[in-house]
């Protein structure tokens, strides 16, 4: 019981202020399908039956979405003692991987986003069980836990086929990591059910007729087009950023500039110097906890590498489902290197520094980073909404907001307030007006281009036309016309 409370209070240290958090980015996609009632397309088509409900019982108000994420998170946390635990039968280790869990800053970004939280949160709870339901069942060799894994395996896939497309490589690994394997034939063939799911999800269910289609925007053999050694530059710099925090570099800009061109062979060196030691050293738990999460954590990184033929910071909200992976990896090989007959071994020393500073820097970076996120989408943005609403109630016919303030900064608070992921930008203000987005449009003096083309558009149309000014906190309407003088625009006749 002390430990649960213990990790409540680590999750309230780490998270809890997300419960101030506005909505934002990909979070005003998904309140727009629900608020116009239209089908969620695939692969997010699940998010009929999880977010929702949730929407029916809150409505606009963010704050339940994120204690429901926080919730989730803090129950992945317990599952993962769990899993960690099975995996090493050492509390210790499993309770510092839990730590490492919570107060890591990889894939955090994630958490500051309501649907995105809720959505990776979700995923995490049926991986980790789905995982400890296949090494249970390496160990007992019981029908009903392989049953358990096809059945948390189908599933994922179902609800999250965004996501799901390690899994199956991820379990191969648990198969082949067992203190006593199978033969490679035993494995290929249990693991053929899970082949054949995986097949019907990624290409035959998306060209079925019916099925609407959005994944357009990732094409799982683009990765074919690129070549490798841009592939490799890419993994390594995202394991770079696993170890050591992106954001850490960018505040030594001059730094930054001269280690940029090396940092893919810095990376590379981080990757290899691991798994060198890990598979020469001596067999123990630890080590074992650290090689299944080595493979585990490579193939996670790899897969999103491959699928968005980018790199990755550490942040980045689709690397929360490494997480756990990470956690483990450092626990695992801090564990063994700690132990009696590695601790005095001048690589083992090397090692412990390495782990230690990459983990002060990943607790200082998800400080920072969430302070910054809070001053960005927290109070402020919620305030941005309400005054816009309080001085437009309604909406009946096409509407410019021009968000406005003299320093870059405060223009940045703003458009954080308002910013979209995969439709265009009044799809904010539409969710709470009601509106098609095609009828609302926002513009601020950096993109007057943007606020001289919709004038252009509408031309002939009448347009409400609403000028907003921050300085600081404060947030006021001005005459419309200073948007005008501000993009040195003819007012068309408004």
């Amino acid at each position: 019981m002390a430990l649960i409370i213990a990790l409540l209070v680590l999750t309230l240290l780490s998270f809890g202020r997300i419960l101030s958090l506005s909505f934002g980015w990909d979070d005003y996609t998904s309140l727009y399908f629900t608020v116009h009632n239209k089908l969620f397309q695939y692969p997010y088509y699940a998010d009929q039956f999880r977010f929702v409900p949730l929407f029916r019982l809150f409505g606009l108000s963010p704050m339940p979405y994120y204690a429901v994420s926080l919730v989730l998170f803090f129950v992945d946390a317990l599952l993962l003692v769990i899993l960690a635990y099975r995996i090493t039968n050492n509390r210790a280790v499993a309770v510092v991987t839990a730590v490492f869990f919570i107060v890591s800053f990889v894939g955090s970004d994630s958490m500051y986003y309501a649907v995105e939280g809720l959505r990776n949160t979700q995923f995490l709870l049926l991986l980790l069980a789905t995982l400890f339901a296949y090494i249970s069942f390496q160990k007992a060799k019981r029908q009903w836990l392989y049953a358990a894994t096809l059945a948390g395996f189908i599933i994922i896939t179902v609800v999250f086929p965004y996501r799901a497309f390690f899994v199956l490589p991820l379990l191969f690994v648990v198969d082949r990591s067992a203190t006593k394997p199978d033969l490679l034939k035993t494995t290929l063939l249990r693991l053929l059910p899970f082949l054949f799911i995986d097949l019907f999800l990624y290409l035959v269910l998306p060209k079925l007729p019916g099925v609407k289609n959005i994944m357009g925007h990732i094409r799982p053999t683009s990765f074919l087009a690129t070549p490798i050694w841009l592939h490799v530059r890419n993994f390594s710099l995202t394991w770079l950023y696993f170890l050591i925090p992106s954001s850490f570099f960018t505040r030594f800009p001059q730094l930054h500039q001269t280690v940029k061109p090396f940092m893919p062979w810095i990376g590379m060196m981080l990757f290899l110097a691991p798994a060198f030691f890990l598979f020469r050293s001596r067999p123990s738990v630890f080590l074992r906890l650290a090689r299944i999460n080595f493979w585990f954590l490579s193939i996670v990184l790899l897969s999103f590498v491959l699928i968005v033929n980018a790199s990755f910071t550490t942040e980045y909200r689709y690397l929360l489902v490494a997480r756990p992976f990470a956690a483990m990896f450092i626990a695992g090989l801090l564990f063994h290197l700690m132990s009696r007959s590695n601790r005095q071994r001048l690589i083992a020393k090397f090692f412990i520094f390495v782990l230690t500073i990459s983990i002060v820097l990943n607790v200082y970076e998800h400080v920072v980073y969430q302070t910054q996120i809070i001053d960005r989408r927290g109070a402020f943005a919620k305030k941005v909404i309400a005054t816009i609403k309080a001085h437009v109630p309604i909406i009946q016919r096409n509407t410019l907001f021009f968000l406005d303030a003299d320093e870059n900064e405060q223009r940045d608070r703003f458009a954080e307030a308002t910013r979209v992921g995969t439709l265009p930008a009044g799809a904010s203000l539409a969710v709470y007006y009601g509106t098609d987005y095609e009828q609302i449009e926002i513009a601020d003096r950096v993109h007057c281009d943007v606020f001289q083309s919709v004038l252009e558009t509408w031309r002939g149309e009448p347009v409400d036309i609403y000028y907003f000014f921050t300085d600081g906190n404060k947030i006021i309407q001005k005459p419309k016309e200073r948007a005008f003088e501000l993009c040195n625009i003819t007012a068309f006749g408004q």
